[in-house]
C-alpha cells in the first residue's frame, strides 16, 4: 500500500515510502486512500503447506491498472510466523508487515516483489496482500488501480512426517505473451508430486478459476479471451490436500485494428437428438463477442429465421415442428454487423415419443397398444398386403 499525504480536501497523494495497515487484514486496503478507477490484479506464488522452522519465499506479481509505478503491503494472521525480505531492494519491514520502501517500476506489464514467511507454530496461517498500480507517485486518487488477495496456508509441526507438496509450472503461454482479443488460448502445465499422489491441477486468471484437470496432459482451452491483462497461475494439489501455486505468467490481450467476428454455439439440443412430434423444443444458445459488443442472436430453422434476441439468455422455444429432420443454426451479430454462425444441429422429430412402447398408427388403424412383437407383426402384415397384387 502506498503511503499517503493529504494535498487538500478530497485529495490523497502517493508518497515514496510505504505504510502498514492496508493489506486488507483489518478490512482496509489501498482503495481506502486512493480509490479505484482502473482495475489491477495481484497473484501470489508459493507453497500452501509449511512446516515450523522452514521458511518459504512467496512471489507477488502485480499487473493491470496504469502499470507505471506501484507498491504493496503484505501482512500475516493466524499461526505464529514472521515476515522478512528476500531482498532489500524496493521494500522494507514496517510494524511486522512488508511494504514498499520506494516506488516500484513496472517491467513490461508487471511489478514483482518477493517476501519470506518463517512459521514458528503450527496452525492455519493467512497471508494478506494488497497492491497499487498508478501512473506516477504524485498522481491523485483518480489515477490508481488496486488489487487484493488472501492466501490460506497450513503450518505443521516439524516433527510430523512431511507430506511434500507438489511441484507445478505453467509452460504455455509464455510470460509476456500478447494475443488478439477473441483468441483461443491453450494453457499447459507440468505438475508432479514427490509421493506420486497428484490429485488435480487448476488454472487461474488472477483469482478466477478457469478450470482444471485430474489427468495428464494438464491443459485447458480458454475460449475467446476478452481484452485485458491477466496474471495466469496454475495450482497443483495432492491427495492429502497439500498444494502449490505456480509463479504468475502475464498474458496481455489487445484489440486489433480488424473487428473480430462474434461466436455462437447451440448448447441444446445436441445434433442427432430425436424428439416426439408433440413436444416443444427448447433451444439454448451461447454467444460471445471478442470486443464485448454483441448486438443480437438469431435462430434459423431449415434456413428460415425463427426469431431474434438482443440480450442474454439466448433461449428459444420451437413448437409444432413437423415430422422428419430439421436443421438448426444460430447466428451472432455484433454492433458493427460482423457475424458468426454456430455449427449446424440436426434434430429428428419422430411419430413416437421417446421411451414409448406404442407405435405410430397404421393407415386405417388405431395405435397398437403395448408395441413390441405384436406391433411389428401387424405392421409387417399390412406392408405385405400392400405389396400383393391380384393376378389377372
Amino acid at each position: 500500500m502506498l503511503g499517503v499525504s493529504l494535498g487538500g480536501p478530497g485529495r490523497a497523494l502517493a508518497t515514496s515510502g510505504g505504510i502498514s495497515g492496508y493489506s486488507g487484514k483489518s478490512g482496509q486496503d489501498c482503495s481506502h486512500c486512493h480509490g479505484t478507477t482502473s482495475g489491477a490484479t495481484l497473484a501470489i506464488a508459493g507453497p500452501t503447506t509449511l512446516y515450523v522452522g522452514t521458511a518459504a519465499v512467496y512471489t507477488l506479481t502485480l499487473t493491470g491498472g496504469f502499470a507505471k509505478k506501484g507498491g504493496i503491503d503484505v501482512a500475516l494472521q493466524g499461526a505464529g510466523a514472521t515476515l522478512s525480505l528476500s531482498t532489500s531492494t524496493g521494500n522494507k519491514l514496517l510494524n511486522g508487515e512488508v511494504v514498499h520502501s520506494a516506488p516500484g517500476d513496472f517491467v513490461g506489464a508487471s511489478l514483482i516483489y518477493n517476501v519470506v514467511v518463517s512459521p514458528t507454530s503450527a496452525g492455519p496461517l493467512h497471508l494478506y496482500a494488497a497492491g497499487l498500480s498508478t501512473r506516477v507517485m504524485s498522481a491523485d486518487a483518480g489515477s490508481t488501480g488496486k488489487a487484493e488477495l488472501i492466501v490460506d496456508v497450513q503450518v505443521f509441526d516439524a516433527g510430523v512426517p512431511a507430506n511434500q507438496p507438489p511441484e507445478v509450472h505453467l509452460t504455455s503461454p509464455a510470460d509476456g505473451a500478447i494475443v488478439s482479443a477473441g483468441t483461443d488460448v491453450t494453457l499447459t502445465a507440468l505438475a508432479s508430486d514427490p509421493e506420486g499422489a497428484l490429485a488435480k491441477v487448476e488454472f487461474y486468471a488472477g483469482s478466477v478459476l478457469l478450470g482444471g484437470s485430474t489427468t495428464p496432459p494438464y491443459q485447458l482451452s480458454w475460449l475467446h479471451v476478452p481484452v485485458g491483462v491477466y496474471a495466469l497461475t496454475v495450482k497443483a494439489t495432492d491427495g492429502k490436500g497439500a498444494s502449490t501455486l505456480s509463479a504468475a505468467t502475464v498474458l496481455t490481450v489487445v484489440v486489433t485494428d480488424t473487428n473480430q467476428s462474434p461466436h455462437a454455439a447451440i448448447l441444446t439440443p445436441t445434433t442427432g437428438s430425436s424428439l416426439g412430434v408433440s413436444r416443444d423444443v427448447a433451444v439454448a444458445v451461447d454467444a460471445t463477442d471478442p470486443e464485448g459488443h454483441l448486438a443480437r442472436v438469431a435462430l434459423f430453422v431449415d434456413g428460415t429465421m425463427f426469431g431474434v434476441l438482443d440480450g442474454a439468455p439466448y433461449h428459444f422455444t420451437l413448437a409444432g415442428l413437423s415430422l422428419g429432420q430439421h436443421d438448426l443454426l444460430a447466428q451472432a451479430v455484433d454492433d458493427l454487423g460482423a457475424s458468426g454462425d454456430s455449427a449446424p444441429v440436426k434434430l429428428m422429430i419422430s411419430g413416437v415419443q421417446p421411451g414409448s412402447t406404442d407405435v405410430a398408427p397404421l393407415p386405417g388403424c388405431g395405435v397398437v397398444p403395448g408395441g413390441g412383437a405384436a406391433a411389428l407383426l401387424l405392421a409387417g402384415l399390412w406392408l405385405r398386403s400392400r405389396a400383393m397384387k391380384p393376378r389377372v
